[in-house]
């Protein structure tokens, strides 16, 4: 594991479990730089509320909470192909 991959370790379960996170500037730039854009079309949604460093998962967000676990996986997100997955939420 690098650096990288244990930052997003580290901050994957709060928004997950608590419903919250604040993320400091050293994450919050690995957001901006890796998952920003799945991060914004769940907000746009109405599944989480973004603010400048931190993410909110909305009521409605808890019933698709599996989901946002996408953005924070960022194998999956520099992997070749990386938009074709085996479950997609319906």
């Amino acid at each position: 594991m690098d650096e990288t991959d244990l930052v997003f370790k580290q901050n994957i379960l709060k928004p997950i479990c608590k419903g919250h996170a604040t993320f400091g500037d050293k994450f919050y730039c690995l957001l901006n730089e890796y998952s920003m854009p799945l991060l914004q079309d769940m907000a746009e949604d109405g599944l989480l509320e973004l603010t400048d460093h931190s993410i909110t998962v909305t009521k409605l967000g808890f019933h698709f909470v599996r989901n946002t676990y996408r953005a924070f996986d960022i194998k999956w997100l520099t992997a070749e192909g990386s938009h074709v997955g085996f479950s997609k939420a319906v």
